[in-house]
């Protein structure tokens, strides 16, 4: 089902899970969506940043779009992260993101080979929040399915992503 939010800008909070390099991984890579929806959806940011809760709160209905990190990880164990959507008619009213923090998570701009770029899993994440799905292209994609560990290849958003945002906004 097609989705999409109709109140804008999204904003997006940090779980107290998160270390404060995490943090700022999740605002770059809100600034990534932001620089491409100013530059073809009229100037405006998509995302705004509404800091840090002062507890754990996880995955609800609560009206907060939260990022966490846990270590208690429920998936199959080669999972990276999850989104999760509610959506009224094709309105999305809530999104929360869960990253495996099993996984070996890298919060610089230097990736090791058996590292999980942060800024690169967060901008494929956001994706998901703003209701695309995985884009199975051999064009580049943020929205492939799949992120290579020591990559940070998902950094840009590409012709294929804003072609499928286009269709939601």
């Amino acid at each position: 089902q097609r989705v999409s939010w109709s109140k804008r800008p999204v904003t997006m909070y940090a779980d107290a899970s998160l270390s404060d390099a995490e943090v700022n991984s999740l605002q770059e890579a809100m600034d990534i969506w932001n620089e491409t929806f100013r530059a073809d959806f009229g100037g405006k940011d998509i995302f705004v940043f509404g800091g840090v809760l002062p507890t754990s709160v996880g995955r609800a209905l609560d009206a907060k779009n939260v990022v966490s990190v846990t270590t208690d990880w429920e998936g199959a164990s080669d999972e990276q992260a999850e989104t999760f959507l509610h959506w009224d008619r094709t309105n999305i009213i809530d999104a929360d993101v869960r990253i495996n923090g099993k996984k070996n998570l890298a919060t610089t701009d230097v990736v090791a080979r058996d590292q999980l770029d942060t800024v690169s899993l967060l901008v494929h994440e956001l994706g998901h929040v703003l209701g695309l799905n995985h884009i199975f292209s051999q064009d580049y994609t943020v929205m492939a399915p799949t992120l290579s560990d020591g990559s940070t290849e998902r950094r840009k958003i590409g012709t294929q992503d804003v072609y499928a945002l286009k269709c939601e906004y």
